[in-house]
């Protein structure tokens, strides 16, 4: 998971999440993305692209919506912020022992 992390700047986390509820959570996203694109204030949508309006993040979705209210309290999904939060302390640390902070490969 770290390397992915280093690699792409994210990770995955497989299993967090049953099929079944992934493709519910995609469902949730696209109609809340649509719902939210059409009456956004100025920095609540991140674009990609301006001009095609590829939507890159949407901001603030719990206060949008009873389900990711919900889904932002899911044991599961805390236990993963939880556990992404001691990993970013871990190479904060790293980082303040190194003599270069931003070592190349």
């Amino acid at each position: 998971m770290q390397e992915e992390y280093h690699q792409n700047g994210f990770a995955t986390v497989k299993g967090v999440f049953s099929v079944e509820e992934v493709e519910l959570l995609k469902g949730h996203v696209q109609r809340h993305v649509h719902q939210v694109i059409t009456s956004a204030k100025s920095g609540e949508v991140c674009y990609e692209d301006v001009s095609t309006k590829s939507v890159r993040c949407v901001f603030r979705m719990d206060e949008r919506s009873d389900y990711f209210r919900q889904l932002i309290g899911d044991p599961r999904l805390v236990g993963v912020a939880e556990a992404n939060a001691r990993f970013v302390q871990h190479i904060q640390r790293v980082n303040e022992r190194s003599d270069d902070p931003c070592p190349q490969k």
